[in-house]
């Protein structure tokens, strides 16, 4: 049984930029994930999506732009800098950044592909980590098991075949050719899907309803100092604030991360264009701003929808053969920590994180506990956004270490917000 000063349980971006950044500590550290292989979300790993931030939030580069696992250092592996340079994209592609961070897995010693965690336990001293090989200790352990897919309480008994969150649409190859599709959704998923689907030639649905209850289909808001927002400053700042007050700005921050591209509401509007007014298919593709979804209901060779007009209150009836659920996504303990969960302690709005992102649990004077990725509710709008991976790993290394080996991760500030 081999005790390491620093486990973390998964790989996914988070854990990575911290396995990375780790590189240049004097410490002891294994990071496991049950994949022998890496893909970033490989059921949203459409031809033409978009990264919806800079390729300078990569990994490590804002916290440590020499480290070599940043993405620059990565094209230059690939011998592709310069091209990259002179297209000068408007926004990189997700199939290139997931290719980077495949690069960055299958180059960190660290990281145990194909080990899956089974469970952790805490014997008074330590934490166990129980995993397909065998079993670990730790005084620090960092939880980088990701989202999980939120499916509203009006789909659940819907799930299936022809139900399903976008998180599995490109791993299904469906069949859409003459099928009634009901898109739900008014974030950037369901935009990518719908334009996905405008796009198909062979396998064009017969009709789309995109459905949303936002008022319209509305862009993100990347403008200068929206950004500010995922900035360190911005969520030290929001940590000291009051929790009725964190719950009202994440309602109000939005469509600062969860709107849809310019890009790809230009081009959904253009294709509509061309099936209405070239191709003379105007019936056949709807959007529903405005309308909430109520119930999914099976029948014997379709799905009725119930959706309310949030306008006027009237109930609408959607017939459809296929149902994709771009609903996003939430934050939820494995089952792994089932043994230690119980040691957790909560409040109102969920765990209870301190501003390096520890997990306050009883065991917290001995061993400690950090969560990447879970702690929106506490830390603001950007905390699962890509924009404060390098940040966030820094500071918890920081402060495993017991001092700051990234010294800089704070930077200064064009807005006064305190």
């Amino acid at each position: 049984m081999k005790e390491y000063e620093l486990i973390g349980i998964g790989a996914g971006p988070a854990n990575l930029s911290l396995a990375a950044l780790t590189q240049k500590a004097n410490i002891e550290a294994i990071f496991f994930d049950k994949q022998e292989d890496f893909s970033w979300h490989p059921g949203m790993l459409l031809p033409d999506a978009k990264l919806q931030v800079s390729f300078l939030k990569d990994l490590v580069t804002l916290v440590d732009p020499t480290n070599e696992y940043s993405f620059l250092n990565f094209l230059m592996h690939k011998e592709s800098l310069y091209q990259f340079i002179t297209a000068n994209f408007p926004q990189i592609s997700r199939l290139e950044f997931n290719q980077y961070l495949r690069w960055v897995f299958h180059r960190l010693p660290i990281v145990s592909k194909g080990e899956p965690v089974f469970e952790v336990e805490f014997n008074g001293e330590l934490l166990v980590i129980k995993t397909s090989k065998g079993l670990y200790h730790t005084k620090n352990l960092v939880l980088g098991t990701g989202l999980t897919p939120y499916v509203p309480l009006a789909c659940i008994n819907a799930i299936g075949s022809d139900v399903y969150h976008n998180n599995d649409f490109m791993l299904k190859n469906d069949s859409f050719a003459g099928k009634r599709v009901a898109i739900i959704g008014g974030g950037q998923s369901g935009a990518e899907i719908v334009c996905n689907l405008l796009s198909e030639k062979n396998n064009i649905p017969d009709s789309i309803v995109w459905i949303s209850k936002r008022l319209n289909f509305l862009p993100i808001d990347d403008s200068p100092f929206t950004n500010e927002l995922f900035t360190p400053q911005y969520a030290k700042y929001f940590y000291q604030l009051n929790t009725e007050k964190k719950d009202t700005l994440l309602l109000d921050h939005k469509l600062a991360s969860d709107g849809i591209s310019q890009h790809t509401i230009e081009k959904i509007y253009r294709k509509l264009y061309e099936h209405r007014f070239i191709n003379q298919k105007a019936e056949g593709f709807k959007l529903l701003p405005a309308h909430r979804l109520c119930s999914i209901i099976k029948n014997i060779d379709h799905y009725q929808l119930d959706v309310i007009d949030s306008e006027s209150d009237r109930m609408k009836k959607i017939t459809a053969d296929k149902v994709i659920l771009c609903t996003g996504y939430q934050y939820q303990e494995p089952e792994l920590l089932s043994k230690i969960k119980p040691l957790f302690n909560y409040d109102d709005r969920g765990l209870v994180i301190s501003d390096t992102y520890q997990v306050n649990w009883r065991g917290s004077g001995v061993c400690s506990i950090y969560i990447q990725n879970g702690a929106r509710h506490t830390h603001g709008v950007a905390d699962p956004n890509l924009s404060l991976l390098a940040y966030r790993s820094a500071l918890i290394l920081n402060d495993i270490l017991g001092y700051e080996l990234y010294p800089k991760t704070h930077g200064s500030r064009l807005i006064n917000w305190d």
